[in-house]
Formats: C-alpha cells, structure tokens, sequence
C-alpha cells in the first residue's frame, strides 16, 4: 500500500494499492503496531 495515512478517526490505514491504484483500508486493532510496511495475499 502507498501513502497510508489513518483515517480522521485513527480507526483504520487507507490508501492506494501501487500497481492497480485500487483503495484500500486496513482497520488498526486495539493493540496497534509499528509496522510501516503490510502485505496482502
């Protein structure tokens, strides 16, 4: 995913997927992360 920024209530990343520029919106779980980078399968 390219340029993820949260959403304005910080419940989720969104973005653009960089080959297909299709949306996408990955949800952020209770605990968080320090992941910058995620994979999609």
């Amino acid at each position: 995913m390219s340029t993820q920024e949260p959403n304005k209530e910080g419940t989720m990343y969104v973005g653009n997927c960089p080959r297909c520029r299709k949306r996408i919106e990955v949800k952020i779980g209770s605990g968080g992360t320090d992941s910058r980078f995620f994979n999609a399968r």
